[in-house]
């Protein structure tokens, strides 16, 4: 055995050794977040997690989205709806017949729908559409066609309707209904003269998911998962058997096969593992900072949506005046009309967005809206199709 050979073996072996609780963390968890409904009723306080992920003064998206009507007031986010009867001074949870764990209170959208007779309330959270009935202080939830859950992604009245924006699709709920129709609003989105891009985050974070491939992809990526655990759980226990004498044949049998099993699948894996890990950094900070801005043919992607290509819809604002639409999405902002006559049409705003995705639109007057993301806080004007910083302003 060469000077070179046993180097390498004894840093593969010392640096798996000293990784090894990161490595089985990294895989147990990645297959978990593949399948957030096995995990998405369990929950641990807050107090468990470090000081930066606690909520502290309505932090960490707690509250993101509000709906005012004089002193009474409703928000919502990630701790679901919460009210208040005084302006503000005192809020207590709204939780009858919401979601019970976390994961799916957390809410992306409050509004208040009004009809001839009623202004109920809705909230768009990650386990669909709920309607609050006032008199009965209770929450009930108006599923999809096909009993389906979908995340909300933002909610829009226009006349009697309300729209119901999921990532990839829309649906209609009007006043007298007491479910979505089955028949959504077919979105499209016109041919453009350049090619269309999506955001490399998103072709990464796919990648890492496996979610690009469809179903087969999310599978295969589990067995990664599963490999790497098997990987650690063997390397393991071939360095403590190694360590001792071992009369039984059996035993030394044992070894044998979780040494080539070890060495077998690691070489075979290991191009699948090598992508995961790589894809994995990326989509992290801090070198998520280094590849945040840049884009890749959208094609990559429109093969899982057929020939009808849709970006993934973040926030959707109504336009009155216009009687269109804005969609806030990943692939940059669309307009069109609230009837959805004719596909959406790209508009060239130049407001810095975050990868992430939009998370404020909302309207300032009749010339202007505020457009927010973790790039910051912007005002576009409508009129003079410029933008500017929010707090440039202000001094």
């Amino acid at each position: 055995m060469t000077f070179q050979h046993r180097l390498n073996r004894s840093l593969h072996k010392y640096s798996g050794l000293a990784c090894l609780p990161l490595f089985l963390l990294l895989a147990i968890s990645g297959i978990l977040l593949n399948h957030p409904e096995w995990v998405r009723n369990l929950s641990i306080p807050g107090q468990f997690l470090p000081v930066s992920h606690q909520y502290d003064n309505w932090n960490r998206a707690i509250w993101r989205t509000t709906v005012r009507n004089g002193d009474h007031i409703y928000v919502g986010g990630k701790a679901g709806v919460w009210y208040s009867s005084d302006g503000g001074s005192h809020f207590s949870p709204l939780q009858n017949g919401y979601p019970a764990n976390p994961y799916d209170q957390d809410t992306f959208s409050l509004i208040r729908f009004h009809s001839e007779d009623s202004a109920d309330l809705f909230a768009g959270t990650r386990r669909g559409l709920y309607r609050y009935d006032e008199g009965t202080n209770r929450w009930t939830n108006i599923p999809f066609p096909g009993k389906e859950v979908m995340a909300v992604a933002d909610l829009s009245q226009v006349g009697d309707r309300l729209l119901v924006f999921t990532q990839q699709s829309c649906y209609v709920l009007r006043a007298s209904a007491d479910e979505l129709e089955t028949t959504a609003f077919p979105l499209s989105f016109a041919p453009q003269d350049e090619p269309q891009t999506t955001r490399l985050f998103q072709i990464l974070l796919r990648l890492h998911s496996g979610a690009i491939l469809g179903p087969p992809g999310g599978l295969l990526v589990d067995i990664g998962g599963l490999i790497l655990v098997f990987l650690c759980t063997t390397g393991i226990l071939i360095w403590l058997l190694r360590r001792r004498r071992l009369p039984l044949r059996r035993l030394r049998s044992s070894l044998s096969w979780m040494y080539r099993k070890h060495l077998s699948l690691g070489i075979l894996f290991l191009p699948l593992l090598i992508v995961i890990t790589l894809t994995g950094v990326l989509i992290r900070p801090p070198f998520l900072t280094s590849i945040a801005s840049l884009s890749v043919p959208a094609k990559v992607l429109s093969a899982q949506n057929g020939s009808n290509w849709i970006p993934r819809i973040d926030k959707v604002h109504h336009q009155p005046q216009t009687n269109s639409l804005l969609l806030a999405t990943r692939a940059g902002f669309f307009s069109g009309p609230d009837d959805f006559s004719t596909p959406f049409v790209k508009l060239p705003i130049n407001v810095p967005h975050s990868s992430m995705g939009v998370t404020v639109m909302a309207e300032v007057d009749d010339t202007t809206l505020l457009i927010g993301s973790f790039r910051g806080l912007y005002l576009w004007n409508r009129d003079t199709l410029t933008s500017e910083p929010v707090f440039s302003r202000q001094r």
